[in-house]
């Protein structure tokens, strides 16, 4: 019963990141870093197959498999979380703008719209980048688009797919004053990226819309970019719209709301939110926004 109980929730687990993987927004990112970077230090990465999960969307059935190494990667201790889903789209950022060569600083600026080549992550916040960029090697979908394809009118020579997330080879490099970093080589097209590319998903932001004043934290990393897909989400849609982003939904999963003080929650909504908010304004992101103590009224 254990065995059986432990194996729905990592299955939870495996669907939950399946889901979020398929994000379709990514940054017009800048720091680009030289190709020339020498290969040294080589790691390569296996992968075991653990269940199979299907998914329906838009009414059409689109076969995944997902594999991953249970012995490198426990999903119950080291979840792919939304900060994991951030770091692969500022992976992919770059790798549009043919980088394929980027160090844990680049992801950093990225991740907080900052486009200076001084702005430096803390060993801590590299780090929290690595391991990210780890499990996201060790995650493996295999998917077949021949349904999604035929319904979307969309011709392909092959629709069997079968890697990781992301292909990454990890490199110690010497930069131009002779300090020793590691940087990330991206072997190939990121397949989420790929995926979302081919059926018409993907938007592409400025990297400004994600700068954020103030220190760096995994959380307000995380409620911006959950601002921002609701707003792409928003602009996506045709006929009515409802543009309201409830407060609740918007910092679940990244605070504990259901035990923090009300206090607590209207600090978060004043100085983190509106802060966000008056920032996507003063770049014409959105036209308005109308705060409450529960949510927030968009005008695009």
């Amino acid at each position: 019963m254990v065995l059986e109980e432990t194996s729905i929730r990592k299955e939870k687990l495996l669907l939950e990141t399946l889901i979020n993987a398929r994000i379709t927004r990514y940054v017009k990112a800048k720091n680009k870093l030289s190709r020339s970077i020498p290969h040294l230090d080589i790691k390569q990465y296996n992968y075991d197959l653990q269940l199979i999960v299907n998914k329906k969307p838009n009414k059409v059935t689109n076969a995944f498999k997902i594999y991953y190494d249970k012995d490198m990667l426990n999903f119950e201790v080291n979840p792919i979380d939304d900060f994991v889903m951030i770091v692969h789209n500022a992976v992919v950022s770059h790798y549009n703008i043919n980088n394929n060569y980027i160090t844990a600083d680049i992801i950093y600026r990225t991740i907080i719209g900052d486009t200076s080549n001084s702005k430096k992550a803390t060993e801590k916040t590299k780090q929290l980048i690595k391991d990210a960029i780890i499990k996201l090697s060790f995650i493996r979908v295999e998917i077949n688009l021949e349904n999604e394809c035929d319904a979307r009118n969309i011709a392909l020579e092959n629709y069997d797919y079968n890697r990781a997330l992301l292909e990454v080879d990890i490199h110690k490099v010497k930069t131009k004053n002779g300090k020793e970093v590691e940087a990330f080589h991206i072997l190939r097209e990121p397949l989420l990226y790929w995926y979302a590319n081919k059926v018409s998903q993907v938007s592409t932001l400025p990297i400004e819309i994600l700068a954020t004043k103030g220190r760096f934290t995994v959380e307000k990393a995380i409620i911006t970019d959950r601002l921002i897909g609701q707003i792409e989400y928003m602009k996506s849609k045709s006929g009515k719209r409802n543009n309201v982003i409830l407060f609740d939904t918007l910092f679940r999963g990244v605070y504990n709301i259901d035990q923090m003080p009300s206090s607590n929650k209207a600090r978060l909504r004043k100085e983190v939110d509106k802060n966000f908010l008056c920032h996507f304004k003063s770049l014409n992101y959105i036209s308005d926004f109308i705060m409450d103590t529960k949510s927030i009224k968009i005008t695009l």
